[in-house]
């Protein structure tokens, strides 16, 4: 009899699932992030070191304290790409119903957006083989052949990268591969641009999973916002992808935009680096960006032989404490 309870147990309690979420890296740079930093630092659950790659000069806007780690460029263009990259510990997607979740809180402090319908703001995820960003912040990344960073540094980074558009613009989520050497520039070392002008990884450029013609309202100058990417691990292993912007200072309530799309083959299963960028395109304006909080944050489930003993485990004690003859 008992047998045949505990075997029907570990059938029921092998169907059921329960998640447990953890943030693997949450960080307002008040705990030691560096900017630029000369020696690459190692990465904890609170700080880490953010490097600037620039297709134009970007050695004066960028700067990082407790709060605020602003992206810019030195001045107006009709065409460029400012990006930050950063590792992280990693972050893990191992059992089917995994959800990874990249969150960032920004101010739009200025024009993110308003150039025109090819202005863009990004944020991805990778996997970085360990390999740390380098920092390209005067006019760094372009296609000037013989480069001495068209290895190294990002250069083999791959994932995934979420870019919010304007009305009228082109959402899309799309891949970052790894570059395999044919460019010997330094636009290899871009993650978020995809082809999308002159210095931005092309070699190979990206696969989108989802383009979508965009109806997201202007932004405001002043307003906070936060981006969110959330990855989930299906279970014939594909990854689903879900690209959301939201008012305010917390990915709640209604998005403002989201789009979705399902990556059959992922390039990734572990994350350990992300990016932030935007570019402007058109009226000629130098954007800021203030990001306030970057996070990553893993809800997993626990594998179904894991929960079984444990149901196992439990219904077995409960048995003999109920069967155990009573004492006189």
């Amino acid at each position: 009899m008992l047998v045949r309870i505990l075997l029907a147990c570990l059938v029921g309690f092998g169907l059921a699932s329960t998640s447990s979420a953890a943030t693997i890296f949450q960080d307002t740079f008040g705990s030691g992030s560096t900017l630029n930093p000369s020696t690459y630092p190692t990465p904890t659950a609170t700080s880490t070191g953010y490097t600037i790659l620039s297709t134009k000069a970007a050695t004066t806007g960028p700067s990082l304290t407790a709060g605020s780690l602003r992206i810019s460029m030195n001045s107006g263009t009709t065409s460029g790409v400012v990006e930050t990259q950063a590792l992280t510990p990693d972050a893990t997607l191992a059992n089917a119903g995994d959800v990874l979740k990249y969150t960032v809180t920004f101010v739009n402090t200025g024009d993110l957006l308003a150039g025109g319908t090819s202005s863009y703001v990004y944020a991805g995820i990778y996997n970085s083989g360990s390999s740390a960003p380098v920092v390209l912040n005067n006019s760094g990344l372009n296609t000037t052949a013989g480069s001495p960073f068209a290895t190294g540094g990002a250069f083999g980074w791959q994932g995934y990268v979420g870019r919010i558009a304007p009305t009228g613009g082109t959402a899309q989520i799309y891949t970052r591969p790894a570059q395999n050497g044919t460019d010997t520039s330094s636009q290899n070392q871009d993650v978020v641009g995809n082809n999308a002008g002159g210095g931005l990884y092309d070699s190979p450029a990206g696969t989108s999973i989802n383009s979508t013609s965009s109806t997201l309202a202007a932004l405001t100058t002043g307003d906070t916002y936060t981006y969110q990417m959330a990855v989930t691990l299906n279970g014939d292993a594909s990854q689903t992808f879900e690209s959301s912007l939201y008012a305010g200072a917390s990915a709640s309530g209604s998005p403002l935009w989201t789009q979705s799309g399902i990556a059959t083959t992922p390039l990734a299963t572990t994350y350990n680096a992300i990016a932030i960028g935007y570019r402007n395109s058109g009226t000629s304006l130098n954007p800021v960006m203030t990001v306030q909080s970057v996070s990553l944050d893993v809800s997993a489930v626990p594998e179904p032989a894991s929960l079984s003993l444990l149901a196992v485990g439990g219904l077995a004690a409960g048995f003999v404490r109920r069967t155990r003859p009573a004492r006189i």
